[in-house]
């Protein structure tokens, strides 16, 4: 019986027929299983380009970013800003303990103000070359002690009130201020004129600055540009 059954399987797998039946099979699962290997390889790749571009994208973008910053930092060490009021003529008062710049071809002149008991420093220029203020700029600094500004009155007000009040009070007036002064600015653009009042509070008193502006040769804005150059030299000797 045995003999039988192997003569069959002999006889079967000696048959052509069925031996091109197993080539196919085995050259169809070849082909399946290279196909897969095939794509997944190819995903694999793609996956790790598409990972290693993202990588490079963020590095470049940071060499940029860096060569910008090294850019900048070369134009502020080699280019400092200039200074406009370098050669400006300056005026210390010691006594009073300030100094300020004031322009090239301007007058510094000296005046009085609280009834005379302040002293001024002015800085000036009359654009029309007239003694009459009609067409130019004055910038004046002070300093006002407690029991003046307190103290001295003007038809039963204090000048002090008087002087911030002159200014403040008018329809076009506006808050002033800067690196250490405030007050109120007055600009009327009809008669290009420039009003302007600001102090600067310390425990005896205070430093005052006062402006006016006027005329033609000058617009409004242009006026306050000169007055605020001006005032920004300022500085309280130690």
């Amino acid at each position: 019986m045995n003999q039988e059954i192997n003569s069959q399987i002999n006889k079967s797998t000696q048959n052509p027929k069925n031996i091109w039946m197993v080539i196919v099979a085995i050259i169809i699962t070849a082909i399946v299983v290279g196909s897969g290997v095939y794509w997944w390889q190819k995903s694999v790749v793609e996956s790790e380009r598409d990972e290693n571009a993202q990588i490079i994208l963020g590095l470049q973008q940071q060499i940029a970013n860096l060569q910008n910053q090294i850019k900048q930092l070369q134009q502020t060490t080699t280019t400092p800003p200039s200074d406009q009021t370098a050669n400006w003529q300056s005026y210390r008062n010691i006594n009073m303990g300030y100094s300020y710049k004031c322009p090239i071809g301007w007058t510094l002149a000296m005046s009085k103000n609280y009834g005379g008991q302040v002293e001024l420093s002015q800085c000036n220029k009359i654009y029309s070359e007239s003694l009459a203020f009609d067409d130019g700029v004055t910038v004046s600094f002070g300093f006002v002690p407690k029991n003046v500004a307190e103290g001295y009155e003007w038809m039963g007000q204090k000048w002090s009130d008087t002087l911030l009040n002159s200014i403040k009070n008018e329809a076009n007036a506006q808050p002033y201020s800067n690196a250490l002064f405030n007050g109120w600015l007055s600009m009327k653009t009809q008669k290009h004129t420039l009003r302007l009042i600001g102090r600067y509070q310390v425990n005896n008193g205070y430093y005052e600055v006062s402006a006016e502006a006027a005329g033609d040769t000058k617009t409004d804005q242009e006026f306050k540009e000169i007055v605020d150059d001006i005032i920004s030299t300022f500085q309280i000797i130690k």
